[in-house]
């Protein structure tokens, strides 16, 4: 229930008081405060401000609420009868770092104010006089701080909190314009203050894009584009040694950090289904990505970056003309086969443990499953009996519950499922002994054995549910070959087996609905259907 009056404005000059009755919700912990105003405030955001100066409590994280309504930040407090010593409740979700973060966004508007006042017409390179200029006023400390102390790890609360607090006070719009400002000067051209900058700037819009909320923020703030652009700062060649990038003994690491910055940004962006044309559509990106992903000079999580992008962009059918060329898939199949450089594994302070390399082979294939029935001319003939002797070899010596251990461990989180269960409901002609047959059947138990991973995760089962999914789940035995019957039932006990999942058949629409899926129209248009048209749908297909 919300209390929402608006009356003319009123401001009382009176000193008062009142009880403050903070409730953390992550940590369950409740205290009793009285914040004293010289003034009565105007509003509750006055009150929410107030709390945020005194227990460091950001405004974007409170909930207050009076007499069990909860109160709008517009909500004008004389008109709510409050008297000096009531009690208001706010619930919270945890503390902050809320003036060293806002200290922070002032020094960087500093900055972007210094560009623009030399450089206001932001379109001719930075001149030597802008270098020294900006230089003096930069404070590498402040965005260090930024990045690795305020920012991170992002699956700490107070970190998420952090990040909330930053773009709520407008952090993310100049932090993405001071980043566009850098990118006016070619990186050869740049004093080594500022490339190191821009390297320290991607690590936090990085750690930023980590937070799902915040994704879209940086997307509508030129973000693709611009990480694009920190990423081909060094064009890698294929075959290259890339010492050039990967030296830790002078500034040339600094221009390595940049690259993987933009590459994990992407990888982060990626996630957006609006993202992925855009991303699809820049080929120098994508032979760049697949470069790097190919690399042995380069840590191995660059290729999990990689992989990670083209998986979610095959979410988009429109996208895999475009990435499915064979010598990117050429690229990521030779990321499986090359032996790393021991000295670049260690360069990456987030090291992934020993199961890099069996989730980097999964997730390989996972995305060459995608393809392959979904769009199954965009894989070359000559690849598909390398493809198919791959995911033999993964599904004879590797089972779902190892591949699920190394994704806990990675914190890996699937949030949709749709882009999997649709390709088991693929209209299909009858299957034929020949190899582009014989892949799409490998593709599909590839995909089976990737939802029984998903799926593993009580957690994740209520994503199926949410997403209306779990009777489409249960039919999938009745559709697939008869070879991977056997999976498929395991994959419909595993689901059934959970305590969130409801019990009982599948409703009779979604049997009509499923059975169409397959027969004619593919489950995603199915699911976009009204209840009249699959009616009508049903009666002329003769179903």
């Amino acid at each position: 229930m919300y209390m929402d009056m608006v009356h003319e404005d009123i401001s009382l000059p009176c000193r008062s008081s009142y009880n403050i009755f903070l409730h953390c919700t992550t940590t369950k912990q409740s205290e009793q405060k009285v914040v004293s105003f010289d003034n009565t405030p105007l509003n509750i955001l006055d009150v929410k401000r107030q709390i945020e100066k005194r227990f460091s409590i950001p405004v974007c994280v409170q909930v207050i609420a009076y007499n069990s309504c909860i109160l709008k930040d517009d909500t004008i407090l004389i008109a709510l009868r409050i008297r000096d010593g009531d009690t208001f409740h706010v619930k919270y979700l945890e503390k902050g770092h809320c003036s060293e973060i806002v200290e922070i966004i002032d020094w960087m508007r500093l900055v972007l104010a210094g560009i623009q006042l030399e450089n206001p017409s932001a379109t001719v390179d930075m001149s030597w006089e802008l270098n020294n200029l900006v230089t003096r006023g930069i404070n590498n400390e402040m965005i260090q701080s930024l990045a690795f102390k305020y920012f991170f790890p992002w699956l700490d609360p107070v970190k998420y909190v952090n990040k909330l607090h930053f773009a709520y006070h407008g952090g993310v719009e100049i932090l993405m314009e001071l980043d566009g400002a850098l990118l006016q000067e070619k990186w050869q051209e740049r004093h080594m203050i500022l490339q190191l900058v821009e390297s320290l700037l991607l690590r936090v819009i990085w750690n930023l894009s980590e937070t799902f909320p915040l994704r879209r923020a940086i997307t509508k703030n030129k973000g693709i584009e611009r990480c694009i652009q920190s990423m081909l700062h060094y064009k890698l060649e294929e075959g290259s040694r890339f010492e050039y990038v990967v030296s830790n003994h002078s500034f040339e690491g600094v221009l390595r950090d940049t690259i993987v910055g933009g590459l994990g940004v992407l990888c982060n962006l990626s996630e957006l289904p609006e993202c992925h044309l855009e991303i699809a559509s820049n080929e120098d990106a994508l032979e760049q990505m697949t470069n790097i992903g190919a690399s042995p000079y380069l840590p191995i999580d660059c290729s999990h970056h990689v992989v990670t992008i083209f998986l979610c962009l095959a979410h988009t059918p429109g996208t895999h003309e475009k990435i499915s060329k064979p010598r990117y898939l050429t690229k990521l199949l030779d990321a499986l086969s090359i032996e790393r450089d021991l000295d670049a594994d260690q360069l990456d302070i987030d090291r992934i443990p020993d199961c890099s390399h069996l989730l980097l082979r999964y997730f390989v294939l996972l995305f060459l499953a995608q393809v392959a029935l979904a769009s199954p001319q965009c894989i070359p003939t000559d690849l598909h009996l390398t493809i198919i002797d791959e995911m033999m070899l993964l599904l004879r010596f590797t089972c779902y519950e190892i591949i699920r251990r190394g994704e806990l461990t990675q914190n890996y989180v699937w949030c949709t499922y749709i882009p999997y269960i649709k390709l088991a409901y693929i209209p299909s002609t009858p299957h034929i002994n020949n190899p582009a047959c014989i892949l799409q059947v490998w593709s599909l138990e590839i995909i089976i054995f990737a939802l029984q991973n998903m799926l593993g995760r009580e957690n994740h089962r209520e994503f199926l549910v949410k997403e209306g999914l779990l009777d489409f789940v249960t039919c999938m035995p009745q559709y697939v070959p008869p070879s991977l019957k056997s999976r498929a039932t395991n994959l419909v006990q595993m689901v059934a087996s959970s305590p969130d999942v409801p019990e009982g058949p599948p409703k009779l629409l979604n049997l009509v609905k499923a059975r169409l899926a397959k027969m004619h129209f593919g489950l995603e248009n199915v699911l976009s259907m009204s209840v009249s048209e699959i009616v009508s749908q049903a009666f002329a297909t003769n179903f």
